[in-house]
């Protein structure tokens, strides 16, 4: 089994969320854990278990950076409803998102 099932990299720009720090205020409030491992830098997953998808911020700027998620061999969720979902969780987390590229496991 390949480690990772599936990563799209996605531009973020605040919206509600002024700051990073915003930001991870909102995903704590709706049930993700959050940790920052630098400054501009946090990596939150849901707290269903197992941890299926990872999202990687890292902010470039003042306006936002980039998010990387990523979602491993234990989420069962297809790339249309990947792409589907990302809207509710940038709505749940105050920014705005746009994809960039995407990979596929194996390929």
């Amino acid at each position: 089994m390949f480690p990772i099932k599936h990563v799209i990299l996605y531009k973020w720009r605040f919206r509600e969320a002024r700051s990073l720090s915003e930001l991870r205020e909102r995903l704590e409030r709706s049930h993700f854990y959050t940790i920052s491992p630098r400054r501009g830098m946090l990596v939150a997953t849901s707290r269903s278990k197992p941890s299926a998808v990872i999202f990687v911020f890292t902010q470039e700027g003042d306006e936002g950076g980039e998010l990387l998620l990523i979602q491993t061999p234990l989420g069962y969720y297809t790339l249309e409803h990947i792409r589907r979902s990302m809207r509710v969780f940038a709505r749940i987390a105050g920014i705005d998102v746009e994809e960039q590229a995407k990979s596929s496991g194996g390929m």
